[in-house]
């Protein structure tokens, strides 16, 4: 369940930055590969849209998943998700996403409203559902919490929401929504709460990218590696040079076993696709 562990003063003070309702990492391919390696049962991850969790949890049975996030829009978003997603059956969740013409926003929001965690009922009702627009779909885009172009992907179901592709994958991700804890604040600090050798997966998206995001990428990748167990998964999503971290992560006793790459292209980006790469590492000896 979402955790009410969130510093509220500071969450609700600081303007952050548009989080993304979908997810923009076309990761569908690379999450089937990650399905089949056996044992993945406790999850830390970088929390973004959700969709990365979402996913997993829709082929694979989980104990726990710890999303991190600094910002207010991503904890809004996945409390938002999982409440559609415990109230709405596959038919009716598709049809919601992909709904721009019905007057459905006020009935919407009146189911869920009631079952999303206080500190975001507030958010809800602020910067979304006072909005004159009476479609929901429009209305949250107009809330501009939310990158405008993340919300095209629900039409490329089976590049960017693996969740979304099948009635049996939706209904195992319902069943395990529960497992989900939302953990406010930065991704090293919250991932050095945990003991050593926890996580059979740590999963990070765009931190290494930027020094805003994370200053520091050998201590970063020193915690994963600490914190990863022997036979752990770590998958790194990167809009960079994906060798500059392939070589420290292989310096701290990391073995890249698989990897898709991108490299940056005009015409997919005017189409909306970004160019990421995508990491699988394995720790190489025992920690």
């Amino acid at each position: 369940m979402i955790q009410d562990n969130l510093n509220k003063q500071k969450t609700t003070e600081n303007n952050h930055y548009p989080a993304w309702f979908f997810t923009n990492e076309k990761i569908n391919k690379f999450l089937l590969e990650l399905s089949t390696i056996k044992n993945i049962k406790k999850i830390f991850a970088i929390s973004g849209g959700g969709d990365f969790a979402f996913s997993l949890l829709s082929l694979l049975k989980i104990e726990e998943i710890n999303l991190c996030d600094i910002r207010q829009n991503a904890y809004l978003t996945v409390d938002l998700k999982i409440t559609l997603f415990k109230i709405f059956n596959f038919t009716e969740i598709l049809k919601i996403l992909s709904d721009y013409k019905s007057n459905n926003k006020q009935l919407i929001c009146k189911k869920i409203y009631p079952r999303l965690n206080e500190f975001n009922q507030k958010n809800f009702n602020q910067k979304i559902a006072y909005l004159p627009e009476k479609n929901f779909i429009k209305c949250l885009k107009k809330s501009r919490l939310w990158y405008k172009d993340s919300f095209w992907q629900i039409k490329n179901k089976n590049d960017y929401l693996l969740y979304l592709t099948a009635e049996k994958k939706y209904q195992l991700l319902q069943s395990q929504l529960e497992k989900i804890n939302f953990l406010d604040g930065d991704f090293l600090e919250n991932l050095k709460l945990f003991p050593k050798h926890y996580y059979d997966l740590i999963y990070v998206s765009n931190i290494f990218d930027s020094q805003k995001y994370n200053p520091d990428n050998f201590s970063a990748l020193k915690l994963v590696r600490k914190k990863i167990k022997a036979k752990g998964s770590f998958v790194v999503i990167t809009q960079n040079n994906y060798k500059k971290i392939k070589k420290i992560a292989e310096d701290l006793g990391f073995l890249l076993v698989d990897k898709e790459t991108h490299r940056f292209n005009v015409f997919s980006a005017i189409l909306g696709h970004y160019a990421y790469s995508f990491l699988l590492f394995k720790p190489l000896i025992q920690n």
